[in-house]
């Protein structure tokens, strides 16, 4: 197939399935929702319109209801109220008039009766409160009725992209069909003031189209009606604007002349009252309001785009590709631009831009919270300046929503964003480009860009000449300090100014005022040549090093004991691999690279000689088709079964006859089995039949006997004869039957002639039935569970290798026989192996204790560490004989130490000096002063370089970089869009703006006579304005439903949440040149729940199979993403910024094997804890699947934080983790309970993980709404098929950025291995005991500068840990108090510092304090100049930030707030069970 009939048959593939998935609503009774608007209740709440004024239809409010408050209770005299029984404030209470009470007085009790008075005045009250009761009713009605709209408001907001409202009117019901459904229908908004609690229900479409629908499809298969003359009324509409909200005489004429001319017999209820008994068709005014699913254009779409490929329309290279078809043309690779990012950026992000320009497609793995929306804007911008047209498009609009906020404001009018059915966005668009096409010059647009860029650059200078700055700061802070060939250390040179400074101003020489002499001449002797005489320079290198013990070390004796055993287990484990290769690794025992054990495994697996069974120790042919054949329904497997049966009758008859056949020699002359039988029953029948006619047949049967059939020689004669020699002949074809299937079966198996010839085989070729019994079932039953037990006891996975054309079963069945030989030696090597490791593990052990021990820089030590390596016992025993002799030399050093010591505390240059053989002359010297001036001037001028200063420049410098880049963007996108207009071709476009702008100035205010045609005219010109605007974002629904994929081609079209999107989204393939594909296969993906996968397999045969490549993976449950990443290689992003790291650490565990870097800390947040777990006793409803108590529970906690202070500015979320059934009962709840205003600023929403898919909240709650009941085993939650349920863990759990609370109703105990549930709870109780506390890297190693810092704050009783990683960065010193925590960063702390990673660390930086991390830096030259002053500093600042030490007692309300919500919540529902 060439490429256009691939691509041609692969879109007939999804058009078909898209079909098939279509399910025409014949009953308005079936739909999403439906509501018949003749039964609103009259009240003043409800304000309800009839759209019958023709020439103004749009923006019309249809119904509006607004949620009243309830009337206060009547007053009452507390003395009266004492006579009423029953809750006078409560209007659903019953009140009665008590005609007597008791009353205490004196310690006596009396009966007091009602007075007259008392009566009258009671009386004349209870009827106004009767009629407050009435009222009271009525406006509960208007309040059930807004809460049922405005929860049908948010299930719209939430599910937009596949959900409408509508209303409609002329309902058909056709007898015996089911079918109850409108034809007259017109698509309509909700819109809401919560300030006001009034919700309405608009219709906001211009009238310049009519765009009332007559719907007919449900009528299609109807028989006896003239459906193609109904279609012609549809004019009619147009012509007089029949609006499905109206009651006027034209559109009950249009309902009778419609269903006159669909059937003459049909009836429209208002002329004739029609009996339901009648068979007739009928039409009946009945305005209604319902939802239903969208119907969004894709097959028209897959029509025009087959269509156009047909007629030679162009197909992108990576649509080609996708198919499988790799074409010979050269790839061009476009030269990188500038990169344009009007945001901040990563890596990640330089990458997906730089893949654009060398590759068609490019697609993105973002994990939740990576910054997807961030990066899009990013991508938006750099490619609107580069003169591309882009699209965004997304399965729902939940990612869409904030991504046109991002760009910059003078282009975002440039950008189209048209997330629902309002194309508001498009007449902006429109109107600003023809607006600045009056005033914008092309010559002056290119002079501006060309300009930004050049400040631009000279920004970009700047900032890297600042970096430079800040490079040789802190490469000066980390080097030392040379003088007179001598190289000081920061640290060094800040200890000898600091111990010197009076000194060394007055008296010549490095000596303390006032002090001795530390050494005497003896001293002095000693230090000069004496100690140099006894020690060579290489012992005490190594006694300075330190020495180690001789007990540390293992004796000869041991040393050559335990590799004598290490040697004997390597010999074994050679005898048993035979020559092979092999080596262990991690615990694993590799053998020729191809085959691995898991020693520690196989060490735990404690029945490893039971992995095989008996059945399997020994495998044979027979045994691998006996399990082969238990796979067929009938066939082989019956052949075996009956094979079976006859061996066991065969053992059974022979065992039952062996004494009737004891010494009976019975004898067939020269026949064959089945003609003695027939002989021998013929002799029976006239034995047993006497008289002379049958004795007739007797003689006869007689005489064809014969001598043919002798029981030890004789003839038969009696019936006992013929008896036996029968049951014989039985036995003996039985038994020629068993061996002939035997031989066909059991090829090479030859037990059956054994059992023939030798009577004690018969119970071994018994218990072979029992074994073949088995082999039938093995594979259904025993396969899983062996093949588990290899690999749980550590044996590599089986990878079935798959024959063409053969059923897997048999390649599986084949494949496992034949390894199980081999499990057989490795089960033996597992066991050598073991034994091995056990002792290799000693050495290492020994070896990494050494290791730890000994000093890196000693000889000595490396000496003994090499010959512990190598296994050297010679030279072993001579480094021990060393360290026993370095022992005793250990003295002399620690006097000459100590005496340097003395030295150096009152003369550190002398010290040096002695110390390295320098000094020859007494101690005054000048250069020793000069030394000292040298050294504090070099100090002080490092520590006066404006380091703070130049990191705010930076700061500064890059926010105006940004805003150049914006502005640059802004100027280079109308200066490609002006470009455009300019050209020749587009003359007409240019034409339309200016002329689209004439015809609105016309409209003016909308009353004139000529409006309705401006309008149209008006809109005409937008259809072709449209091609100008260079960025559109809709979701998917709307990109079918709005843009021609033939007429409409994109240079870039970017995909967001793709792995939402179904295949259906493949469409946009070939709207774009280059596509950017963003999505994640560990999120939700499409569902075929309720699909019928045979008519889609069969689709699937017809269309796709075998031409194009993977066509197996074009099911239903295929989204986009999985589909183009099987092509191209997604890019990842891994920087995770919304979730505090106790939430997504959770995803990041379970779905992305934690290669997700959180950046945000904990401290971020002040929501504590981040994730609770809340127990209710709840219980699931198992018809509706829904848990009252915890949706209760969930709005409770909501109303309790909405109340709380720190929850003042949080958004809230709800999801159910099974069905839509729980969402829906909590939205309702909320509805009810919580106010519209609560509702829309905290942007309250319920739903299931896919609505939920590409948006986040503050706080989100979960719930599992599974039970726990006594008696009754909970359903196991597993990973779902293809990973779903996993998949709606991760999103659900994934949304919350500061707070999650799991609520549930489950005894955790209960739960089983494998039950995500019990995962979650696991991970819960994880995040309880902190495991995010920060493990030290050990092999790191942590400056001296550093430790120093650490230790001061130590000592001041602060916390700190160094080495913090945050994602992918390292943090030098965390300090932390309660929940908060600030990043120490310490300048100086190295050598080896290059340029690179100096921007590297500040770049880091900058990413941190994005996400919240607050940082101080310590220069090492304030430090070492003066300790003390520089901590002093360090701590204020530490202070400032919220940083104190730990005796200062910390103010945390992680208990208390938590504690006060769960409080709250449970006041709440008390006082709603009352009511």
């Amino acid at each position: 197939m060439n490429k256009r009939e691939s691509v041609i048959a692969l879109y007939q593939y999804i058009a078909e399935v898209i079909k098939s998935l279509k399910t025409e609503k014949k009953d308005i009774y079936n739909e999403e929702w439906y509501y018949f608007l003749e039964n609103l209740p009259k009240h003043s709440g409800i304000t309800f319109n009839y759209l019958d004024n023709k020439n103004n239809l749009s923006n019309q409010k249809i119904l509006q209801v607004e949620k009243l408050p309830f009337l206060k209770p009547l007053a009452i005299d507390e003395e009266l109220l004492e006579w009423i029984n029953g809750d006078w404030n409560d209007y659903k209470s019953s009140v009665k008039i008590l005609a007597e009470k008791i009353v205490k007085a004196n310690n006596s009790v009396k009966v007091v009766n009602i007075s007259e008075k008392e009566k009258e005045k009671l009386e004349k009250l209870l009827k106004e409160r009767n009629l407050w009761v009435e009222e009271q009713k009525k406006i509960e009605v208007v309040r059930k009725l807004f809460d049922t709209l405005y929860s049908k408001y948010l299930s719209l907001d939430r599910d937009s992209g596949t959900l409408e409202l509508v209303v409609a009117n002329g309902i058909v019901k056709v007898p015996n069909e089911d079918i109850y459904y409108p034809i007259l229908l017109k698509k309509v908004n909700f819109t809401l003031d919560a300030e006001k609690n009034l919700i309405s229900i608009i219709d906001n479409t211009d009238n310049d189209f009519i765009t009332q629908e007559l719907y007919l499809s449900f009528l299609a298969e109807v028989e006896n009606i003239s459906l193609d003359n109904v279609f012609k009324l549809e004019d009619k509409i147009v012509e007089n604007n029949i609006h499905p909200i109206s009651k006027n005489d034209v559109i009950k004429d249009f309902f009778r002349e419609f269903i006159h001319i669909l059937n003459p017999r049909a009836q429209f209820i208002e002329d004739k009252e029609v009996n339901e008994n009648e068979n007739i068709i009928t039409i009946e005014w009945k305005p209604t309001l319902f939802i239903r699913k969208k119907d969004d254009g894709k097959v028209e779409a897959i029509n025009n785009i087959i269509k156009n490929i047909e007629e030679g329309g162009e197909i992108s290279g990576y649509l080609t590709e996708l198919v499988g078809i790799v074409e010979d043309d050269k790839k061009e690779i476009e030269n990188i631009p500038d990169i344009l990012f009007t945001k901040e950026t990563n890596n990640e992000q330089i990458e997906i831009v730089k893949n654009i320009y060398s590759h068609k497609a490019v697609v993105v793995q973002g994990p939740p919270g990576t910054g997807k929306t961030h990066t899009i804007a990013n991508l938006l911008g750099h490619f609107l300046a580069e003169g591309k047209n882009v699209l965004i498009t997304s399965q729902t609009r939940k990612a869409l929503e904030v991504l046109k906020e991002k760009i910059p404001t003078d282009i975002q009018d440039l950008c189209i964003s048209m997330l629902d059915d309002d194309n508001s966005d498009l007449g902006k668009s429109v109107e600003s480009i023809s607006e600045k096409l009056g005033y914008l010059n092309l010559d002056k647009l290119r002079n501006e860009y060309e300009e930004l860029a050049r400040n631009r650059n000279e920004v970009k200078k700047e900032i890297e000449n600042i970096k430079r700055k800040i490079c040789s700061i802190k490469h000066q802070e980390s080097k030392t300090i040379i003088y007179n060939n001598e190289s000081i250390s920061l640290k060094e040179a800040g200890e000898f100014l600091r111990n010197n400074e009076r000194e060394l101003d007055k008296i010549p020489g490095i000596v303390s005022s006032g002090e001795l002499c530390p050494i005497n001449n003896e001293e002095l002797d000693f230090l000069k040549s004496g100690y140099k005489k006894n020690v060579s320079e290489e012992e005490e290198k190594e006694i300075e090093l330190g020495l180690n013990k001789i007990s540390d070390f293992w004796s000869l004796e041991e040393f050559k004991e335990i590799l004598e055993a290490k040697k004997e287990s390597i010999s074994k484990i050679e005898h048993l691999l035979k020559n092979r290769k092999y080596h262990i690794s991690d615990e694993i025992l590799y053998i020729d690279d191809k085959i691995t054990i898991d020693l520690e495994k196989f060490k735990k697996y404690t029945h490893v000689d039971n992995i095989i069974p008996d059945e399997l120790k020994i495998i044979e042919d027979w045994k691998k088709d006996a399990c082969i054949a238990g796979m067929e329904n009938s066939g082989d497997r019956k052949i075996w079964l009956n094979f079976i049966k006859d061996i066991r009758r065969f053992c059974e008859l022979t065992n039952n006859t062996k004494d009737k056949f004891f010494k009976k020699d019975i004898v067939y002359k020269d026949i064959d089995v089945s003609t003695a039988k027939n002989l021998i029953i013929g002799l029976k029948n006239g034995i047993e039949k006497p008289g002379f006619f049958f004795n007739h047949r007797l003689r006869k049967a007689k005489r064809a006997i014969s001598d043919k059939v002798t029981i030890n020689k004789r003839i038969l004669e009696t019936l006992y004869d013929c008896d036996l020699a029968l049951e014989y002949s039985n036995l003996v074809e039985l038994k020629e039957n068993t061996k002939n299937s035997w031989d066909l079966l059991m090829s090479g198996n030859t037990l059956i002639d054994k059992a023939i010839s030798d009577k004690k085989s018969f119970k071994q070729l018994y218990s072979y039935t029992d074994q073949m019994e088995y082999l039938l079932n093995w594979y259904e039953r025993e396969k899983k569970s062996f093949l588990y037990k290899i690999e749980n006891a550590g044996f590599q996975r089986l990878n079935i290798n798959k024959t063409e054309g053969q059923p897997i079963y048999i390649d599986e069945i084949n494949q496992i026989f034949d390894f199980i030989p081999i499990l057989k030696e490795l089960i033996a090597i597992g066991k050598v192996g073991v034994e091995y490791r056990k002792i290799d593990k000693k050495c290492i052990n020994y070896l990494e204790k050494i290791e730890n021990i000994i000093r890196k820089n000693s000889s000595l030590s490396n000496e003994i560490k090499n010959a512990i390596e190598k296994e050297d016992v010679e030279k072993y025993s001579e480094t021990m004989e060393k360290l026993q002799v370095l022992s005793k030399k250990e003295e002399l050093y620690k006097k000459h130490k100590d005496l340097l010591k003395n030295v150096k505390a009152v003369a550190n240059l002398w010290g040096n000096e002695l110390e390295k053989g320098l000094f020859t002359e007494k101690i005054e010297n000048i250069y020793n002063a000069w030394k000292y001036k040298q050294i504090s001037q070099i100090l002080k001028e490092l520590i006066e370089k404006p380091y703070e200063n130049l990191q705010k420049d930076i700061l500064e410098k890059s926010e105006e970089l940004n805003r150049l880049t914006a502005e640059l963007v802004t100027k280079k996108t109308w200066y490609n869009i002006i470009k455009f207009l300019d050209e020749k071709d587009n003359l007409a476009i240019s034409q339309a703006l200016r002329g689209w702008k004439q015809t609105i100035q016309k409209i003016g205010k909308g009353t004139g006579k000529n409006t309705t045609l401006y309008k149209k005219q008006a809109k005409e010109k937008m259809l072709l304005c449209q091609k100008v605007v260079p960025a559109w974002i809709m979701p998917l629904n709307k990109v079918f439903d709005t843009l021609n994929p033939v007429e409409n081609k994109f240079d870039i079209v970017i995909i967001d949440e793709a792995s939402q999107s179904d295949i259906s989204s493949l469409i946009l393939l070939y709207m774009a040149k280059k596509i950017i594909v963003v999505g994640d296969d560990k999120q939700v993906s499409p569902s075929d729940v309720g699909v019928n996968m045979d008519k889609i397999n069969m689709f699937r045969k017809k269309y796709i199979k075998g031409k194009i490549a993977n066509d197996d993976l074009y099911g239903i449950r295929a989204s986009l993403y999985s589909i183009v990443s099987t092509t191209f290689q997604p890019i990842s992003l891994r920087e995770h910024f919304r979730s505090v790291p106790e939430i997504i650490g959770y995803s990041n565990k379970t779905s992305y094997d934690n290669q997700i870097l959180p950046l945000r800390d904990t401290s971020s947040s002040i929501l504590k804890p981040a994730i609770v777990e809340y127990k209710v006793d709840g219980k699931r409803d198992e018809k509706n699947k829904v848990n009252k108590v915890e949706a209760e529970t969930i709005v409770s906690l909501i109303e309790a934080c909405l109340d709380t202070e720190e929850y003042k500015n949080s958004t809230f979320g709800v999801i159910s983790l099974l069905g839509d059934e729980q969402a829906n009962l909590i939205q309702n709840l909320i509805v009810k309970r919580i106010s519209a205003v609560d509702i829309e600023k905290h942007k309250i929403l319920c739903g299931n993980s896919a609505s939920f898919q590409g948006d986040e909240r503050d706080v989100m709650f979960i719930s599992l709404v599974d039970s726990s009941e006594e008696n009754k085993a909970l359903r196991l939650v597993g990973e779902g098929i293809d990973g779903a349920t996993r998949k709606r863990y991760n999103v659900a759990i994934s949304r919350a950025k500061d707070q999650l609370w799991v609520v549930h109703s489950i005894d955790k105990s209960s739960l089983k291995e494998g039950d995500l549930r019990k995962e979650l709870f696991e991970y819960i109780d994880s995040v309880k005991e902190n495991v995010f506390e920060k493990p030290l890297n050990e092999n790191l190693i942590i400056s001296d500068f550093e430790n120093e810092v650490v230790k001061h704050l130590l000592e001041k009783n602060y916390t700190v840990k160094q080495q913090w990683k945050v994602g992918s960065y390292n943090i030098d010193i965390v300090a932390i108090y309660g929940d908060k925590k600030v990043a120490i960063e310490c300048d100086g702390k190295t050598s080896n510092y290059t340029e690179a990673e100096t921007i590297t660390n500040l770049k880091e930086q900058e990413v941190l304090e994005r996400c919240g991390w607050e940082f101080i830096r310590v220069r090492a030259s304030q430090y070492f100049r003066n300790p003390d002053k520089a901590i002093k500093e360090l701590i204020l600042q530490l202070e400032e930030k919220g940083i104190y030490p730990n005796n200062k007692e910390i103010q945390s309300n992680r208990t208390e707030l938590l504690d006060s919500i769960k409080a709250e919540a449970l006041e709440l529902m008390e006082k709603y069970e009352e009511n």
